[in-house]
This record gives C-alpha cells, sequence and structure tokens, in this order.
C-alpha cells in the first residue's frame, strides 16, 4: 500500500485483524533497527482508547518470541475515554492517583476526539499509527444522527491529511458489533479496507482469511494477479503471515 494511506482493519472475533496490527508494528519497528529504508515509516505510535500500554506490548510480545516492543509507543487514551463513565476511577488509571483533571465534567465524546487530534497532529506525519479502536469510538459517537455525522466527518478530515503527513494509519474495528451500514461508510471513506473472517475449509474445518475489499490505487493490480483473498496464519514466531489463496488451490 502507499504512503499517506488511511486503512480499514475490519474483523470477526479472533480472525487476525488485531495481530495483522501488531504484526506490521512489529516487522517496521525491527526493520527501522537493520535498516535506514525511507520508505518505511518512521516510527510506530499506537493509539489505545480503552487498553493499558502494558496489556498491550504483552499481548504484542506474545506473538513474538524474542521480540522487545520498546520501539512501539503506546499512547494510552482510556482515562479521558472512561472519565465520564461509571467506571471506578481506581480501575481507570494506571498509577492508583486520581488527578484533578480526570473529575472534570466535559464531555467524553467531545474530550476523546479532541484528544485524538493532538496525539495524531503530534505523531501522525510520516509515521504508522495503530488506532486501537473504532469499536470503542463508535460507541460513543452512534446514538444520534448529529454525532455520528460527526464522527464521519472526523474520518473524512484524517483521510485527507493523511495525504500530506504521509504515513500510514490503521483503524481496527471489530465486525458486526454495529450495523452493516455503519461499517460500509466507513469502509467508504478510508483508502483501503481489509476483511479478516473466519471460513469453513473442507470437512468442518474452521479457518481465518482476510479480503482486500478495497486499496485505492492497486486493487486493479492484485485483482489481475489473483491475490486479493488469503489464507491468515498465526503463530507466537511470526506474527501473522498470508498465503494467497490462490496458492493454496494450486493456481500460482
Amino acid at each position: 500500500m502507499s504512503r499517506g494511506s488511511l486503512i480499514l482493519l475490519l474483523g470477526e472475533v479472533g480472525s487476525g485483524h488485531y495481530e495483522f496490527a501488531y504484526t506490521s508494528a512489529a516487522m517496521i519497528a525491527e526493520k527501522k533497527k537493520k535498516s535506514r529504508d525511507t520508505l518505511l515509516p518512521s516510527e510506530v505510535y499506537y493509539i489505545s482508547i480503552t487498553r493499558t500500554s502494558k496489556d498491550i506490548l504483552n499481548e504484542i510480545g506474545a506473538s513474538f518470541r524474542g521480540f522487545d516492543p520498546v520501539d512501539i509507543r503506546i499512547l494510552d487514551l482510556s482515562e479521558t475515554y472512561f472519565r465520564s463513565s461509571r467506571i471506578p476511577l481506581s480501575w481507570i488509571a494506571d498509577t492508583g492517583s486520581h488527578n484533578l483533571s480526570m473529575l472534570k465534567g466535559i464531555s467524553r465524546d467531545q474530550e476523546v476526539l479532541s484528544e485524538i487530534v493532538t496525539r495524531l497532529d503530534e505523531h501522525g506525519p510520516d509515521n504508522l499509527i495503530i488506532i486501537d479502536s473504532l469499536t470503542a469510538l463508535i460507541r460513543v459517537y452512534s446514538n444520534t444522527d448529529d454525532r455520528w455525522s460527526e464522527f464521519i466527518r472526523f474520518l473524512q478530515g484524517l483521510q485527507r491529511v493523511s495525504k500530506r503527513w504521509g504515513g500510514i494509519i490503521y483503524m481496527i474495528l471489530t465486525a458486526n458489533v454495529f450495523e452493516r451500514a455503519k461499517e460500509e461508510e466507513i469502509a467508504d471513506v478510508a483508502d483501503g479496507a481489509f476483511f479478516f473472517r473466519w471460513e469453513e475449509w473442507g470437512t468442518g474445518v474452521n479457518r481465518r482469511s482476510m479480503i482486500i475489499t478495497k486499496l485505492k490505487g492497486d486493487l486493479p493490480r492484485l485483482e489481475d494477479g489473483g491475490i486479493v483473498k488469503f489464507e491468515v496464519n498465526i503463530s507466537s514466531y511470526e506474527g501473522l503471515t498470508l498465503v494467497p489463496i490462490r496458492q493454496i488451490l494450486g493456481r500460482g
């Protein structure tokens, strides 16, 4: 995919959309240690809406034995996200100390997007950005038409500015949590959409697959080569790997 792309990673639970993001982050971080390739994003930033930094780094580390995720920078926005909820403050704060800013009465929807925009402005240019997750953000913005329209305008603005930044932005969304129309509207805004799902192959065996449903500028070439659908394999040594279905069927 080209630099300056906004990519939707849409996936059924456990189908590999998170692992795709983890693997991309780990591979870029490792390659940057060994190479000065200017085609690679400069740094990797992981914006977490609900999960702690430790949780994410532990999961990435478990996906790649021997890999030290120290070069993946986690931006934890969970305190902002949960601030106006009924969740106890002791559950949210990492340190157990509750500063007064957590008690402000600013509405969560306004504050979360404002902080995301601030972090993106700081770290978006020339970097790989992973937003985890749109699923959490949609819960805040899907209850009225006005809020949903504001959320879509945010994504449209992000798609535009990503071209100027020249990095890559992954947006993680779990499928089938919200209605299909919302998934399609988000995919329509994005430059690319990768759909991860479970499929039954042969005699009742479930396997993961990934389909590139959209990739501006590249999809015709990929379709000509028969490489838009992949089998997804996940291991604790290599993370996620993709095998074109055409090869599995003996056509490539």
